[in-house]
């Protein structure tokens, strides 16, 4: 549990040869309860390759779990297990597994496991939408227990959370959009925050900088599509402002798109609004009008429908913008006002105020 837990989280190069080892002695020796973390852990290894033997192996290890009550490896089983699930179900649906898997590690002593369980709730909380004032205050509960636990890990990796949802309620007025550091998180979460307050040139500088660091990252997190999402809606958004680098961005952009519609094929339930979305912003680019503001309405009823509220607002702040740079005022206005309405509802206060002050209404 040890050796995993380390590789896991800072030498990852290492986790698959430790995994591989505890299968390979599973299989010498005969099943037993480490063999439950061993299972598990391949899950994790498949979860961005083979989702279906990726799925069928998570399933065997909650059986293995159950069976041969390793409760001791409950917590270890749902963090390596749930924290990938989204791409195959609606991230919501991993949010009960992985509070059960953070109260079981504290009552077993997993402590570790636990605060990564806790982490991975707090960022889907965070990426499916969740009400930010309830997150913030989610936050401050669980980052207090980390100091309490000395957990210093787990504190620094929810750090850039709390640091997105902070802004997202405050003003910008009130807080830099730029990160305190410069790591791999820290960098997705202010990227992220960057664009939705439009500051798109500090958007692409920030994204530009976090794929610098990827090369330092053995395995990045994509939360589900979201990370090349945002990166799409950036480079968009630059094509759109820079008439000398349009096509270049534009490129990048449609690449991102090819990703995007190989998510779909895995799962839509998070992925499907996304690309929509996408879609409709590279036509807008390239100049299909007609098809744009289909692909804006059909991403803005797909985020509803798929209870997405903060990719909701962000749909109907674009097509406010579309409808503002092809004249219409009145639809525009009707727009702006839905995605104020939005933000609002998801806690995003700051973000409600920036838009007031920013649109010509």
């Amino acid at each position: 549990q040890i050796l995993t837990l380390c590789t896991f989280i800072a030498m990852q190069d290492y986790f698959a040869l430790i995994v591989s080892h505890m299968m390979k002695l599973t299989a010498q020796y005969g099943i037993c309860k480490e063999s439950c973390a061993a299972l598990a852990c391949c899950s994790f290894l498949d979860g961005t390759r083979d989702f279906e033997a990726s799925e069928q192996l998570a399933h065997f290890a909650m059986i293995l779990t159950e069976k041969l009550k390793a409760v001791e490896y409950q917590s270890q089983v749902y963090c390596l297990i749930y924290t990938l699930q989204g791409w195959r179900q609606h991230i919501k649906l991993s949010l009960t597994p992985l509070m059960k898997g953070y109260g079981v590690g504290m009552q077993t002593g997993a402590i570790e496991y636990a605060m990564l369980n806790i982490y991975s709730y707090l960022s889907h909380t965070f990426f499916s939408g969740q009400n930010l004032v309830v997150l913030e205050r989610d936050l401050k509960t669980y980052m207090q227990q980390m100091i309490e636990y000395k957990q210093a890990s787990a504190h620094h990796i929810v750090s850039p959370v709390r640091d997105a949802v902070s802004k997202l309620i405050c003003s910008t007025t009130d807080c830099s959009l730029r990160p305190h550091e410069e790591t791999y998180y820290s960098l997705l979460f202010a990227t992220i925050v960057s664009y939705i307050f439009c500051d798109y040139k500090l958007a692409l500088e920030l994204l530009e900088k976090r794929l610098d660091s990827e090369k330092l990252v053995p395995r990045n997190c994509s939360f589900f599509g979201t990370k090349e999402f945002f990166d799409g809606l950036i480079y968009l958004a630059v094509a759109r402002s820079s008439p000398d680098l349009k096509w270049f961005f534009y490129l990048k952009a449609n690449q991102i798109i090819s990703k995007l519609e190989s998510f779909v094929q895995i799962g839509k339930f998070n992925s499907e609004h996304k690309l929509l979305l996408l879609q409709a912003e590279s036509e807008c680019v390239s100049g299909d009008k007609d098809v744009a503001l289909n692909k804006y309405k059909l991403a803005i009823a797909t985020a509803k429908k798929r209870d997405f509220i903060q990719e909701q607002a962000i749909a109907n702040e674009r097509l406010a913008d579309f409808f503002l740079r092809h004249g219409d005022s009145n639809a525009a206005r009707e727009h702006y006002g839905e995605a104020h309405s939005l933000y609002i509802q998801w806690g995003a206060k700051g973000k409600a105020s920036h838009m007031c002050q920013n649109i010509p209404f």
